[in-house]
Order: C-alpha cells, then structure tokens, then sequence
C-alpha cells in the first residue's frame, strides 16, 4: 500500500516541485551539532526580522553554555566551509549578509555572558573587521574586537590595535573643509 501510494505520487511530482529529484547536495551532514548549526545558519538569513531575532538568542544561548561545537559550525558556515544547500529551499534567494550580519550582532551581546568564548573566535573575528567590505558587519566585529580587549579576554598589540580603531573612519582630513567659506569651496570645485 506505501509503495502504491509513492509510485502514485511520482506522477505529479516532477523537477519544478520543491528542490526538484534528489541529489548529493540535498543530503544534511551525518554530525547532530552541524545540522543544528546549519538550521540556525539558515534562519539567520531569514528575510523575516522575527526570526533572525530569535535566531540571535539561539546564538546567545550558545555563547552562554560555552557550545564551540555548534558555534565552531556557525563559524564554517560564516567562512562558506559548509554547505547551506541542505537547509534553504533552492527557489529563494539566501540573504547571506543577514546571516552574517545577525550573526555577529549575536557575538556582540554575547560578550559580557562568556567573554572567553568569543575570545576563542578573535582569529575569525579580526579576519572579518580587516577584509569584509560590508561596513556594518566591520563595525560590528570592530566593537566586538575592541570590547574583548577592554575585558582583557586578548592582548592586541598596537599596530593591530590601530588597524582595528580605523575601521569604518575616514582617512581624509576634512578638518580645514569645515573651516573654508561655502563661496571659497564652490569656486574651487566650479572654476569660477
């Protein structure tokens, strides 16, 4: 009767419904922790706030209990060393700067739970803040950087120090912009 009502169903099932015939990138991990992970992963680029939101308490609560198992996953997922594919359906788009982004808002309240914790990710987290191009993930991870040296969690020598504290400021000197007359600046830039 089971058989029937499978071969049944094959009839209107076809490639267009769901992520089509099964394939090899549809298979979830054999690890437990990896499959929790990539579920929060996948619900930290969710279009809808509310879960993000609750997504960034899962995280939290990772923190909290120390789970580096879970959150090492996260951490793969972040460097794209995991595939998402099992977890998101194919047809929608994955907002992975969501991801990222809740992600990191998450490490940032997490610190005063277990600041050691977050102190373990500071590799990760400083190879992010110097090399993503997205300003508010860098600011995020900065704040995240720089709290944990506050707490003494990591010893920053200045040169990374300074790298760190220049994150998202500017390098021009506007200081003299400010004090030109608006008729010096206007002939300056028209000519005239």
């Amino acid at each position: 009767v089971f058989q029937f009502g499978i071969d049944w169903f094959d009839k209107f099932l076809d490639e267009e419904v769901a992520d089509g015939s099964w394939n090899s990138t549809l298979q979830p991990p054999q690890e437990v922790e990896k499959n929790v992970a990539g579920y929060i992963w996948a619900r930290l680029a969710s279009p809808d706030s509310r879960i993000r939101w609750q997504m960034a308490h899962v995280v939290r609560g990772l923190v909290y209990f120390d789970q580096k198992i879970i959150l090492d996953e996260l951490v793969k997922f972040a460097q794209k060393e995991n595939s998402i594919r099992p977890f998101i359906d194919q047809k929608f788009y994955f907002y992975e700067l969501h991801a990222l982004q809740w992600f990191r808002i998450a490490l940032n309240r997490s610190i005063q739970d277990n600041v050691q914790c977050i102190a373990y990710y500071f590799e990760f987290l400083l190879e992010i803040s110097l090399n993503s191009k997205h300003a508010m993930i860098c600011e995020i991870t900065k704040n995240i950087i720089i709290k944990l040296d506050q707490f003494n969690a990591i010893s920053l020598d200045q040169e990374t120090l300074s790298k760190v504290t220049k994150i998202n400021v500017s390098q021009l000197n506007i200081g003299d912009s400010l004090t030109r007359p608006v008729t010096e600046k206007i002939e300056r830039v028209y000519g005239g």
